[in-house]
């Protein structure tokens, strides 16, 4: 049998390559895509996030959780109770799709060109999403890691290839919710087969539904304050500033929250099972999650730092400048997202514990700051561009408010998370202050080596000046990164290596000088 942290191991790989592939889409569209047709997009997620608030009832979380031998039992149930949301939310979106033509006289928005088919697009996702996730669960259940990696390979090289074609059609607003589909349908396509579920595997057996209401109470409530933090924010921001703006936050949004989707649901995949297995044995587990906790504060800070260092460079390499307006904005998302990343590695961890009732309140005080942060930034920034009282757009001051409401709120809740596994006061100031300051002087440095690099080369082609600047700013930055987490953390780092097999891990161990425990 291969080894957990091997399996683990596949999982995360399938993982990032599914966000990369995601990371690149958004690449792309900035290219083809005008902030119009983005927010066309960005508001039928929105809309999404009404007509499919129960999500699949808490289905993911429950997947998640449920060990590979309790898969047999229990899975049906659960595929049936996710279903019923998942399916009953694909129809309300067809009916908003349908509807959007009557709702554009009470609000102009729903009139967008191109909003009603994105709409029909993510409904279809909604209704086949059901199928491919107990598919991939199956497999996860026989340890098919490494099969669930090439399909993931496969369908994100789908997903870009599809995203291009679209795109260079001139296809507009489906460029984006079009591949969606398609990857979910290839997925469903490619894992059936070997999953080799028969009809018995969609019985519903065991518990009635009134009982698996009872037990999936809280799991439904984290997957519906999950879809108010990933998609209901658009609604509001559609609502209260142009679809322009709605575009270049989203566009921004999206940029600044790479490193968190890149890196947190990777990270998920590995501490919430991790956590799973230890949960039986108190000291243990408690020891995994402070380890967990101080890695999450000295790694992430300095991963979402290089995304407000280096956009800049790549807005001119790879966009020709076309979204300087969204600079501002992606600095001050990025210090949000930098909370609400660990925020959400701490997450996968109380999940592996089971403890949904304590995730649920997490998740309501999180929407509940990144809603207001929305709305309140939004309306200033709308009202500011009417009477002038402040500098910076609505888009700017709208990404204010949402990194304020971000960065308050999981900070506070950091602060309870750390208190409550044992940390002194002291000792969680000292854990929440050095990674995010590590993460912005060498954010700085990166910033005055680019800024040296065009100050030296005036005069000289400015792609060229460009490509200069990251090919000696990005080693600079990685450099420094290696450096501070070598020699100022060293036992978290060791504690991160030991997640790894034994060939990545040992290589590693031999280029930092480490001697694992």
């Amino acid at each position: 049998m291969p080894r957990p942290v091997s399996l683990v191991f596949f999982t995360m790989s399938a993982a990032v390559v599914g966000r990369l592939s995601s990371l690149l889409c958004q690449l792309i569209v900035g290219y083809y895509l005008t902030d119009t047709q983005i927010g066309a997009f960005a508001f039928a997620l929105g809309v999404t996030g009404i007509t499919g608030l129960l999500r699949g009832g808490g289905d993911t979380q429950e997947f998640l959780s449920m060990r590979p031998e309790a898969f047999a039992m229990h899975a049906s149930r659960i595929f049936w109770w996710g279903a019923i949301f998942w399916i009953t939310g694909a129809v309300l979106t067809g009916v908003m799709a349908a509807l959007s033509e009557t709702l554009s006289q009470r609000w102009s928005i729903f009139g967008t060109p191109e909003l009603s088919a994105c709409l029909w697009m993510l409904g279809l996702r909604q209704f086949l999403t059901p199928f491919a996730q107990v598919f991939r669960m199956s497999l996860g259940a026989d340890l098919r890691f490494g099969f669930l990696s090439k399909v993931d390979t496969a369908t994100a090289l789908v997903r870009i290839l599809v995203t291009v074609i679209a795109a260079r059609m001139g296809l507009g607003a489906m460029a984006l919710a079009g591949p969606l589909v398609i990857q979910v349908f290839i997925e469903i396509v490619l894992c059936a087969p070997v999953a080799r579920l028969s009809r018995s595997n969609f019985r519903w057996v065991g518990l009635s539904f009134v009982q698996t209401a009872k037990q999936m109470r809280w799991p439904l409530v984290v997957s519906v304050l999950s879809m108010v933090n990933t998609q209901l924010g658009f609604l509001v921001a559609g609502l209260v500033a142009s679809i322009s703006s709605l575009g270049l936050f989203y566009f921004a949004f999206q940029l600044a929250n790479a490193p968190r989707l890149l890196v947190v649901q990777s990270v998920q995949s590995i501490t919430g099972p991790l956590v799973a297995r230890s949960r039986e044995d108190t000291q243990a587990g408690l020891g995994l999650v402070k380890a967990i906790y101080r890695a999450a504060f000295l790694f992430f800070p300095l991963i979402t730092g290089s995304t407000a260092a280096f956009f800049p460079l790549f807005n001119q390499l790879i966009w020709a400048g076309r979204w300087g307006l969204a600079i501002e904005s992606v600095a001050v998302l990025s210090v949000g997202f930098t909370f609400m990343g660990i925020m959400g590695i701490m997450i996968g961890s109380l999940t592996g514990l089971r403890r949904f009732r304590r995730v649920a309140g997490i998740e309501f005080v999180r929407s509940c700051g990144l809603m207001v942060g929305i709305f309140i930034g939004g309306f200033f920034g709308e009202a500011n561009q009417q009477y002038g009282w402040l500098p910076g757009s609505t888009v700017t001051w709208m990404s204010v408010g949402t990194s304020l409401g971000m960065t308050l709120t999981c900070g506070f809740l950091l602060w309870k998370i750390g208190r409550e596994i044992g940390f002194l006061r002291s000792e969680v100031l000292a854990i929440m202050f050095l990674g995010p300051m590590l993460g912005v002087l060498i954010a700085t440095a990166a910033l005055a080596i680019i800024a040296s690099v065009k100050d030296s080369a005036a005069g000289i082609d400015s792609t060229v000046v460009n490509l200069a600047a990251l090919c000696l700013g990005l080693p600079a930055y990685c450099l420094i990164f290696v450096l501070v987490a070598r020699f100022h953390a060293e036992s978290t780092v060791i504690d991160a290596l030991e997640l790894l097999p034994m060939r990545p891990r040992q290589f590693l161990e031999s280029l930092l000088g480490l001697q694992s425990r």
